[in-house]
């Protein structure tokens, strides 16, 4: 809620946790039911094991899909949902 509050995330597709969606739209954020939203320069993720999905997503992204998968498998966690990606101009 501080990125929203600060203006970070307006005009920006973001998760956070279903119970904060309409404070959100307050701030100009537009809140999307995906546990993982890259808007690029801005991450977001919903709710606490979201946010391990998160943690997974970062590495793959910036470290590749088989350092992430090795993290993953290494945890013995299962990553669940999709990651919304803003697209390509």
């Amino acid at each position: 809620m501080l990125m929203a509050a600060s203006g970070i995330l307006r005009d920006k597709k973001v998760a956070m946790h279903y119970l904060s969606k309409d404070e959100l739209s307050k701030y100009g954020a537009d809140y999307a039911g995906y546990r993982i939203i890259d808007e690029g320069s801005v991450i977001t993720s919903r709710g606490v094991t979201s946010g391990i999905d998160l943690a997974l997503w970062i590495i793959e992204r910036f470290a590749g899909a088989d350092i992430a998968a090795a993290v993953e498998h290494r945890m013995e966690y299962e990553r669940r949902g999709v990651v919304w990606r803003k697209p390509a101009n």
